[in-house]
């Protein structure tokens, strides 16, 4: 049972979600044996895909997916009937699948979501910059479209360097475009982009990356440098600093301030991310 357990738990989230909806599947094969005793046919069809939702929802939830899983799994069966009852041929779902693999395929592989980072983080994190008294070299790791590396890159004079890393492929020809001459945008993934020539790291992930996470930034941040984490913090080390915006989801940044030893700063007290 541990092995198998353990042979779960390495399997991609997207691969599970689909294993799982091919067991409701099956789970509904067998109810349909017995449902005519209890409640007679006919039955609709969309009642049958809304079911199959619920089913790998609920599996999904008991086997430990990511909770955004739950919303797709509960509403991907619904919409595929919906899609194929108005009459949308095969390969226009096929198309849609596809697009949503371009924007969020990281999100199906490595439990990230596309968060986009809005612009009173965009001034955030210029001013964080400042704090560094010193030519900052500023790394993005999962930039999505490109905004804070642009942004940085054209409009805060400490950045010297600005540049993202992204592997969705959507996401990543929107940045290059987005960024133009004011950074660079790279298609590595972030766990094989090297942090020891960036002295500002800034990443906006999920929960699930952030152990893995703070074990590469204490090993590669140089000294005296900055990571900064939106709304997620480091799970085995207190912030430096945190910074509270004033946006309307109440963004929280997590600071981490590294000294000339490259050890972690204590902690200061709680700030307003606005002043």
């Amino acid at each position: 049972m541990h092995k198998v357990s353990a042979a779960w738990g390495v399997l991609p989230p997207v691969v599970r979600a689909l294993l799982l909806q091919g067991a409701a599947f099956v789970m509904l094969l067998a109810l349909a044996r017995v449902l005519p005793v209890l409640i007679p046919p006919p039955y609709p069809l969309w009642g049958w895909a809304l079911a199959q939702g619920v089913l790998a929802a609920l599996l999904s939830w008991r086997l430990g997916l990511p909770r955004w899983w739950l919303v797709i799994q509960l509403l991907f069966p619904p919409l595929l009937w919906l899609a194929l009852a108005v009459g949308v041929p095969w390969w226009g779902v096929a198309l849609a699948l596809a697009l949503l693999w371009l924007v969020f395929r990281n999100a199906l592989s490595e439990q990230v979501p596309l968060y986009l980072s809005n612009r009173t983080t965009w001034k955030a994190l210029c001013r964080a910059a400042n704090t560094l008294q010193a030519p900052v070299r500023f790394m993005d790791l999962g930039c999505g479209w490109g905004g804070v590396v642009r942004f940085l890159g054209a409009h805060c004079p400490a950045v010297v360097r600005s540049v993202g890393v992204e592997t969705a492929p959507l996401n990543l020809w929107v940045a290059h475009r987005r960024v133009g001459d004011a950074g660079e945008v790279h298609g590595v993934s972030l766990w094989e982009t090297q942090l020891g020539d960036f002295n500002m790291v800034y990443a906006f992930l999920s929960p699930a990356p952030m152990a893995r996470l703070s074990e590469k930034v204490r090993a590669e941040m140089p000294p005296r440098s900055l990571f900064v984490s939106n709304s997620f913090p480091l799970p085995d080390c207190e912030a430096t600093e945190i910074w509270q915006l004033n946006d309307r989801r109440g963004t929280l940044l997590y600071l981490y301030y590294f000294d000339a030893e490259r050890r972690l700063v204590p902690p200061r007290e709680v700030c307003d991310g606005d002043d």
